[in-house]
């Protein structure tokens, strides 16, 4: 999992099984996905006065592989990374996952 950060905004990203919120690019190793057991990646923006979209972009070797979107609750944007378990599983190799925020 990789966040990229161009438009200032101060961004932070967890999964349910931590416990604190991260703000550097980290990485959720591919054994945590499992078939039938769901992860979330929560993204918090920093920013209340404005609506925003985010979505998920699976990619490896900076080749577009499948989008996803996430939804919100209370200012949490959140988005289940299970939906990209075959396409991770088919390629074989490092992929990224990139979120991308639109003002809406």
């Amino acid at each position: 999992m990789a966040a990229a950060n161009e438009s200032g905004l101060a961004l932070q990203w967890k999964t349910p099984r931590q416990n604190t919120w991260h703000t550097k690019v980290g990485e959720i190793p591919h054994k945590q996905l499992k078939v039938g057991e769901a992860l979330q990646l929560h993204v918090f923006i920093n920013d209340c006065g404005s609506n925003y979209a985010l979505s998920a972009m699976l990619k490896a070797d900076d080749r577009p592989l499948q989008e996803g979107w996430f939804s919100e609750v209370d200012r949490v944007f959140s988005i289940d990374v299970n939906q990209f378990y075959y396409a991770i599983q088919s390629v074989g190799k490092d992929t990224t996952l990139t979120a991308e925020i639109r003002k809406s």
